[in-house]
């Protein structure tokens, strides 16, 4: 049995899609003859098709690097309609022998190009099994409604399901917690990989989520400059891709208040959480479960998280953050997690680790019901 999966990106970019897929993939790799795993093309990667036999994987690199969505730029509008075209050419492109074809939720809800294909993919195959594969909370109405072409929907968290069974209550719907890869970390490694990063363990916050207003960034910035009054020393350090437009930031950039790294792995990462003073995941329009809020319980971090997590419910209420709460609420909140040491006690990482989620995804990637 074949299958096929469309990602927007895979190793070695970074980011929450690319970490995924490669732990899904190490998950199910005995149980497929192969993998075909389309996404995008980067800088240290040919386009074109990479076998690795040892996990009878098939990595069809046929997107534009960074297509993503149009905007402004005019080379931006040509690669988003060379992915547009692929998208529609999909149901010829991936194996005839592919049993599933699963989508991730970048494509269900920025490409206009998906319904179309999704209707030359049921004229073409009657075995093939469609798969959403939704990541986060952003679907729009329209795109939820979607939904009802596939035959299946895998959700990643709480928020997400409910989210859409709100909207579409007859969806064939599974909810499969967020694959984690426990990995540890040693403090005395984290001390070192600190000094070569130049960071002072204990005098920062920390988001590793990028300078990127859909991530809410402009607050966590903001609620470091009212934590900075009763804490001269505290610096500002942030991992992951500058996506802002703002100005703002380039002074604390300058006078070192702030540090940015725009890419690290995951031993760098983990290192940057365990000597933080706080990590903070500011409520957004897009979060389902953050994988930075498994992280950080992993390394023990103090970690404040949006408030509609339902995972988290039964946590210390001062570690929530409510769409309704002043950024001096959020302070006063953050002041007390960092002086009493309050971190999430009650989460069961466990829930998240693969092997205890490959059934679910088999159940849901076979065809035998259709």
């Amino acid at each position: 049995m074949r299958i096929s999966i469309l990602s927007p990106f895979f190793a070695p970019s970074v980011g929450g899609a690319a970490k995924y897929y490669s732990i899904l993939v190490d998950l199910i790799k005995e149980d497929f003859e192969q993998i075909e795993l389309i996404t995008e093309s980067h800088p240290k990667k040919k386009y074109g098709n990479e076998l690795i036999p040892e996990k009878n994987l098939l990595i069809r690199r046929l997107i534009p690097y960074k297509s993503g969505r149009p905007n402004t730029d005019i080379i931006k509008y040509l690669s988003f309609a060379v992915q547009e075209l692929l998208i529609i050419l999909l149901p010829f492109i991936i194996s005839k022998k592919s049993k599933a074809l699963v989508i991730h939720s970048h494509f269900i809800q920025n490409s206009y190009a998906l319904p179309m294909m999704l209707g030359i993919c049921k004229l073409l195959f009657k075995h093939i099994k469609l798969v959403a594969d939704i990541r986060d909370t952003g679907l729009c109405a329209s795109r939820i409604d979607l939904l009802k072409e596939f035959n299946e929907v895998i959700v990643c968290s709480k928020n997400a399901y409910e989210n859409i069974k709100k909207r579409q209550n007859n969806l064939n719907i599974t909810y499969i917690p967020v694959p984690f890869r426990l990995e540890k970390v040693e403090s005395s490694d984290a001390r070192n990989i600190l000094k070569k990063l130049e960071v002072d363990q204990g005098e920062y916050i920390f988001t590793p989520n990028g300078i990127d207003e859909k991530k809410a960034f402009s607050k966590i910035y903001q609620l470091f400059k009212l934590l900075k009054v009763k804490r001269p020393k505290l610096k500002l350090v942030v991992a992951g891709r500058y996506k802002s437009k703002k100005s703002t930031y380039n002074e604390s950039l300058r006078n070192g208040e702030m540090i940015h790294f725009k890419e690290l792995d995951s031993k760098k990462i983990l290192s940057l959480m365990m000597f933080s003073k706080l990590i903070v995941v500011m409520p957004n329009s897009i979060e389902g479960m953050p994988r930075t809020i498994l992280e950080g319980i992993s390394v023990g971090a103090r970690i404040m998280y949006p408030f509609n997590i339902y995972e988290l419910e039964g946590e210390e209420e001062v570690t929530k953050i409510y769409k309704n709460n002043t950024l001096e609420e959020i302070a006063d909140n953050a002041e007390k997690i960092i002086s009493n040491d309050i971190k999430i006690d009650n989460y069961d990482l466990s829930v998240n680790f693969p092997k205890n989620l490959r059934d679910d995804y088999l159940k849901t990637f076979r065809n035998e019901c259709i």
